[in-house]
């Protein structure tokens, strides 16, 4: 969701991102990168400059639709929704990293609060990616031993971040320039139910619940979203445990 109302949606194995006017449902834009069904659009991350970047977990690419892009929505005449291409922004595989391996790759992406820097974790890997906003020049995060396999959504709170993995939430403490980071506790909840991704708010972690495990099965209904205390400072400490809240009434 951007900060005009917009949400956007990533449409897995059907390679297209449609973006909705949420004040009066109406579908503003759809592009597709005619990859489907070869193809899994993940994740997307809006910058503050309003540029949409979405990861694709099948393909080493990461798309963008700029911000002139999208129309404006909140009560404007319906447009007539597109099927322009969507614009490749990185080419993974000019920049020596393999993110075209079997399983899900690219996955959950944010943008940093200053807009100079996109993070994104790849599930297969456990890798964690540094991507400049302006010119795609991607480094590999250093976190030293560690990796976040599994890795899916993540949400970052100043220089922490919080990772979505395995069922449960882990914490990364990041340097300033977010080319390093150090990974501390983990923690879950009995609300997860195979949690994918993540949201901030007033002082509580939004945790959607997906029930993949249940893909094949018979899922518990309703769907729910997991309302949990952020963990106090010291969880960020490799080896301590997750527990007290610092503010929320989650």
């Amino acid at each position: 969701l951007d900060e005009n109302g917009r949400l956007f949606v990533a449409g897995g194995e059907t390679g297209a991102v449609a973006v909705y006017d949420t004040a009066t449902g109406q579908l503003l834009l759809e592009v597709t990168n005619g990859l489907a069904p070869n193809t899994f659009l993940n994740d997307i991350a809006i910058s503050p400059a309003g540029v949409a970047y979405i990861t694709d977990s099948f393909n080493p690419l990461l798309y963008r639709i700029v911000a002139t892009a999208i129309p404006p929505g909140l009560g404007t005449p319906a447009p007539v929704p597109t099927t322009d291409p969507l614009e490749v922004f990185v080419d993974f595989t000019t920049t020596g990293f393999d993110l075209v391996q079997t399983g899900f790759n690219a996955n959950g992406i944010l943008a940093t609060p200053d807009g100079q820097y996109l993070l994104l974790v790849q599930t297969n890997t456990g890798n964690l990616y540094r991507v400049d906003a302006a010119t795609g020049e991607t480094i590999q995060v250093d976190l030293g031993e560690g990796s976040l396999p599994g890795g899916d959504g993540l949400e970052l709170d100043g220089q922490t971040l919080y990772v979505v993995r395995e069922g449960q939430i882990t914490i990364v403490t990041l340097g300033p320039d977010y080319a390093s980071g150090s990974i501390g506790a983990s923690f879950s909840d009995p609300s997860f139910a195979t949690p994918t991704t993540i949201a901030r708010f007033d002082g509580c972690l939004l945790v959607v619940n997906s029930q993949f495990d249940a893909i094949q099965g018979q899922p518990q209904l309703p769907f729910t979203v997991s309302s949990v205390p952020i963990p106090s400072p010291i969880a960020a400490t490799p080896g301590a445990v997750a527990n007290a809240a610092v503010t929320g009434n989650c």
